[in-house]
């Protein structure tokens, strides 16, 4: 199935979830979830920060949606209650609200940094259910706890540095005591029950 819009949605991300539903990212940040390709959006979730997207990622059921615009990172719960916004249109006011994730500001003013710039975030990936948030900066992996997220507990104190070098990528290893980084042109395992 194919869908030509009439106005110029201008997409830059998108995520496959499941079955046929898909969640897109705008380049001025709008956020879209569809029940299949070639339909209309279910629902459109506004903006909150107007920057491109660099990535999107979803946990395996589609439920917790993780946008990366750079410099702020975004998670967004695709339920309203029971119902599915995959699925379901909901009204304005009972439209998700993103939920900031954040880097405790002590660690930032002890690096003198005043803004982070994510290179890439996702979803742990390992075993049935995904644990945590994984981030990367240039020199920094932070690493937020999904279920403390989802708690309220939006502030990362997981912050690590690595070796020098752009991180590109990362994932937790299957015994979740080890991280995989890519970095431009190495790979490395940083081991440890210290990463978490």
């Amino acid at each position: 199935a194919t869908k030509t819009y009439k106005t110029n949605i201008d997409f830059r991300k998108m995520h496959a979830v499941r079955d046929d539903a898909l969640v897109t990212v705008s380049s001025n940040g709008d956020v879209r979830l569809y029940d299949n390709v070639g339909g209309n959006a279910r629902n459109l979730i506004p903006a909150q920060v107007a920057r491109v997207p660099i990535s999107v990622d979803t946990t395996q059921d589609g439920v917790c949606i993780l946008v990366n615009y750079g410099s702020k990172l975004q998670l967004f719960i695709a339920r309203n209650g029971p119902i599915d916004l995959y699925n379901s249109t909901a009204r304005k006011e009972r439209k998700p609200r993103p939920i900031d994730l954040e880097v405790n500001p002590q660690f930032l003013k002890n690096q003198n940094l005043h803004e982070n710039s994510y290179l890439w975030a996702k979803f742990d990936k390992n075993g049935s259910k995904e644990e945590f948030v994984i981030a990367g900066t240039k020199s920094f992996v932070m690493i937020w706890s999904l279920s403390r997220v989802l708690q309220g507990y939006v502030e990362s104190k997981c912050v690590r540095k690595v070796e020098e070098g752009v991180i590109v990528d990362g994932e937790f290893m299957s015994n979740m005591k080890s991280l995989l980084l890519a970095y431009q042109n190495k790979i490395s395992i940083h081991k440890g029950n210290t990463i978490v």
